[in-house]
C-alpha cells in the first residue's frame, strides 16, 4: 500500500472511531503489507516484485500468511478486543506506522 493511501486509511479509521465510538461501534484497521498470495507469487515470478528486498524490509525475515492476517481480524472482532478502537494493526512490514496491542 502506498504511504499516502496508508495515511488516508489511518485518518479515516481515527475519524470514524471518534464519531461512532459513543454509539458503541469500534473502528480499527489492518494494514497487511506483503502477504504470500498467488498474486505475489506471480509478481515475483515475472520480476514485478523483488522477493529478497520485500523480505529484507520485514523484521521477521519472511512474508506474512493470509491466515495470520485473518487471525488479527478475528481477534479485533472478538470480545477479547472489546476495548480496542481507533487502532491501526500493521504487520511487520508497516510496523513504523503505529504500535498495536494484540493477542
Amino acid at each position: 500500500m502506498p504511504p499516502i493511501t496508508a495515511h488516508a486509511v489511518i485518518g479515516l479509521t481515527k475519524s470514524a472511531a471518534k464519531e461512532y465510538g459513543p454509539k458503541g461501534i469500534r473502528v480499527n484497521a489492518v494494514l497487511p503489507g506483503t502477504i504470500e498470495t498467488p498474486m505475489v507469487t506471480t509478481m515475483v515470478a515475472t520480476g514485478a516484485l523483488d522477493y529478497a528486498q520485500s523480505v529484507e524490509a520485514i523484521p521477521l525475515g519472511r512474508l506474512g500468511r493470509t491466515d495470520e492476517i485473518a487471525s488479527t481480524v478475528l481477534w479485533l472482532c472478538s470480545p477479547g478486543a472489546s476495548f480496542i478502537s481507533s487502532r491501526i494493526s500493521p504487520t511487520t512490514s508497516t510496523a513504523s506506522l503505529a504500535p498495536v496491542a494484540g493477542p
